[in-house]
């Protein structure tokens, strides 16, 4: 009798899953791999659902095997390793064999847990003999190959592989060298278009240089962090890649230089598209527009922002822009945004002017303070002290100051409108601060904006924050900034009362909102549910309400100086039905209230870490 019942069930999951559709059952598949083990009933493990999959085989293709993505809430648990032995025996080798795609977001901290991942990069390799079936995406994150155990990735960075990430691994130049750039060309031309190379301290010119000229299909290039690169590299790029469109070059060593060839590109490509356009019915072209670009942490003084701006100003066709923690970044976007047509003269204030005059006496005599904002390089950012460059900055800096000493005007960007109306993604900072006027004037054409991330560093009035808003009726993402706990919050948090009548009036599109370290109360956090019926993630972590407002007691929804407490995050929960992720660090909530939230909401991923993983807006196609 038992036989027969286990065979009519093994009959039944053969036809149920022979009649779902293809996509539906990937996604079951993955919802399995992916979903944290905490959610589940002890008794349905991660282990025991990827089971399934063995009365399923018979019936459904390796589609639903092509992506295979490992997030930390499952590396971190021991189910990864039962699940690992399961997957890796003979009788399911086929399931790794079919993966095409393979993400790793973060590995786990232990040493055990690195050699559990490099286990089962081993037998993904060992499951494709003679190069059978190779992988199309290969995205490694913080991986550490020590002893130049790169050799297990080797076979998957094929001719044919697509996507390669290898951010904030841990490896050695001549591994990268051997088993991955040589093997990317080998025997035929290679079909990279995705490279990611962040943080990876072995990424040099050299390195750089061979996979530009080998691989001629790169459309997204991100070297961030890589201090060893220069513009010899990041020049040859924009030069021979006429298929780049994505570019995170924050802070390398790029100067100037690469800024002007990057602007001369776009500039050339717009003539001909414009010509194109004006020759063809359909206005197709055949290049390639760069929309996004990442320029942060990168070291142009002050000095250079008149340049800056003339080269930003060439990127018309810019989605995305990244130009936080730069020191001339926020005043050179400012001054790229005057339109052509625009009759009135650049305005500088009487702090620039100063700077403007102590660079013109001495161009190559720099000050202790500028050799720090320009990272040990050439102030003017200049390779190998090109003269010709130098006189036409020069030339510049006399002519902003010539303007400044006749105009007088305290602002240098308060009058200036805005060029970039194709731009949806924004990150800025800079240290100053963000006037009501300015954002008015700024802002004033982004209406396509969805995305808007304010470094920790800028004063944020109020009234500023309302015209952004205002101006920006598609914002779903915004990003406030906030200061460490050590430093005052007077001139930079918003007050509670401020952040209440803020958000319900423009902000009904919002689905994620940061507002670590402000005054978010009960009162803010009724505002919000109210508000924004959207949202879908929300970080109050470090409130002062916490930290500095006086406790009055617990329970429902209170005053705008009560604690923080499990029933009013409980309370906001459900006004929000939307609502995902809730980070709600250094709140004072105990693993216990922790747990409790989790029980009650687990639809809801409530992160009490500091160190977790920040939700990144801008991800590479």
């Amino acid at each position: 009798m038992n036989n027969r019942v286990d065979a009519t069930t093994s009959f039944v999951q053969q036809s149920i899953a022979g009649s779902l559709p293809a996509e539906l059952l990937q996604w079951i598949v993955q919802l399995m791999l992916t979903l944290p083990p905490v959610r589940l009933r002890p008794t349905r493990s991660i282990t025991v659902l990827a089971l399934v999959c063995r009365h399923w085989n018979k019936s459904l293709r390796p589609l639903l095997w092509t992506s295979l993505s490992l997030h930390p809430s499952f590396l971190s648990k021991p189910s990864f390793v039962k699940w690992l032995s399961n997957i890796t025996n003979t009788t399911s080798s086929w399931l790794l064999r079919s993966t095409r795609h393979f993400y790793v977001h973060h590995p786990p901290d232990s040493p055990q847990g690195h050699s559990d991942l490099l286990q089962l990069l081993t037998a993904i390799r060992n499951s494709r003999p003679g190069n059978d079936a190779p992988l199309l995406s290969l995205r490694l994150s913080g991986i550490r190959f020590p002893n130049n155990e790169l050799d297990v990735i080797a076979p998957s960075a094929s001719p044919s592989l697509l996507h390669l990430s290898l951010s904030n691994c841990i490896l050695d130049a001549q591994s990268l060298h051997t088993n991955v750039i040589a093997r990317l060309t080998l025997g035929s031309s290679s079909s990279l278009s995705t490279l990611c190379l962040d943080n990876v301290d072995s990424v040099d010119d050299s390195i750089l240089l061979e996979i530009i000229h080998n691989c001629h299909s790169i459309k997204s290039l991100s070297i961030a962090e890589c201090q060893s690169v220069t513009d010899l590299s990041v020049k040859t790029a924009i030069e021979l890649w006429p298929c780049l469109t994505w570019l995170n070059i924050s802070g390398t060593s790029i100067t100037l230089t690469s800024m002007r060839c990057l602007a001369e590109r776009e500039s050339s490509r717009v003539a001909d598209w414009d010509a194109n356009k004006a020759s063809t019915p359909s206005g197709n072209c055949q290049f390639s527009h760069l929309t996004h670009l990442a320029i942060a942490n990168c070291s142009f003084p002050k000095a250079v922002t008149r340049l800056l701006a003339q080269y930003l100003s060439s990127l018309t066709f810019l989605q995305s822009l990244d130009v936080s923690h730069t020191s001339s970044g926020w005043p050179a976007l400012a001054s790229a945004m005057i339109p052509d047509t625009h009759a009135r003269p650049l305005l500088v204030s009487e702090q620039m002017l100063q700077q403007y005059t102590s660079q013109l006496s001495n161009l190559r005599s720099l000050s202790s303070e500028d050799h720090t904002l320009d990272n040990g390089h050439n102030l003017f950012g200049l390779m190998n002290g090109n003269e010709q460059d130098q006189t036409s900055i020069q030339s510049e800096l006399q002519s902003d100051a010539n303007q400044a000493q006749s105009l007088k005007d305290s602002s240098f960007y308060r009058h200036l409108p805005t060029r970039f109306t194709m731009l949806k993604q924004l990150r800025i900072g800079w240290h100053g601060l963000l006037l009501e006027q300015d954002c008015r004037l700024m802002f004033s054409r982004m209406h396509a904006l969805t995305h808007l991330w304010i470094a920790d560093i800028v004063s944020l009035s109020p009234r500023a924050l309302q015209n952004i808003l205002v101006r920006c009726p598609l914002l779903t993402h915004l990003h406030l900034p906030s200061l460490p706990r050590n430093q005052s919050p007077s001139a930079i948090l918003l007050h509670p009362s401020d952040l209440i009548a803020l958000i319900p009036s423009k902000a009904t599109q919002l689905e994620w909102v940061s507002m670590v370290g402000h005054c978010v109360t009960a009162d803010v956090l009724r505002s919000i549910g109210l508000g924004c019926r959207r949202l879908v993630g929300i970080d109050i972590s470090m409130t002062r309400s916490y930290l500095q407002l006086p406790r009055v007691g617990s329970g429902g929804m209170g005053s705008s100086t009560e604690h923080l407490t499990t029933a009013i995050i409980g309370e906001f929960v459900e006004m929000v039905v939307g609502l995902q992720v809730m980070r709600c660090a250094g709140l004072g909530l105990s693993a216990k209230d922790m747990r409790l939230l989790s029980q009650r909401y687990p639809h809801v991923s409530f992160e009490d870490c500091l160190a977790s993983t920040p939700v990144d807006w801008i991800e590479m196609n």
